[in-house]
């Protein structure tokens, strides 16, 4: 009795027939002839992949442009940051201005009350 051996073409056109689902179950059971295994296996990883594609990545201009608006965004806040900082520096500055002449005219209502 002769023997015929499959090609890999001949191979893969029955792996299409007999389905992913399928292949998958007769691999788990040592089905396949140990020097296919390989060929097996490529063409599961190939199926799968096309069942289920890399998620690709967006366009590098659309990443720059939303990176610029983000960019802009914070300058703009870290404007508005540095406005209020100011403010409150004056503020700040303003109210020790009074307290030191609060200080100063409770000190010469001291002396006027201890001479008087």
């Amino acid at each position: 009795m002769k023997t015929t051996l499959e090609t890999p073409s001949q191979m893969l056109e029955r792996l299409e027939r007999m389905g992913l689902d399928r292949v998958k179950a007769l691999l788990e059971k040592d089905h396949f002839d140990p020097k296919t295994i390989g060929l097996v296996a490529g063409w599961i990883k190939r199926k799968q992949e096309e069942e289920n594609p890399a998620p690709t990545a967006p366009p590098a201009d659309e990443v720059a442009r939303e990176a610029l608006k983000i960019a802009r965004q914070a300058a703009a806040g870290a404007r508005q940051a540095h406005v209020g900082a100011a403010k409150a520096q004056r503020m700040a500055t303003i109210g020790l201005a009074v307290a030191g002449a609060a200080t100063l005219v409770a000190i010469l209502t001291l002396f006027a009350a201890a001479i008087g």
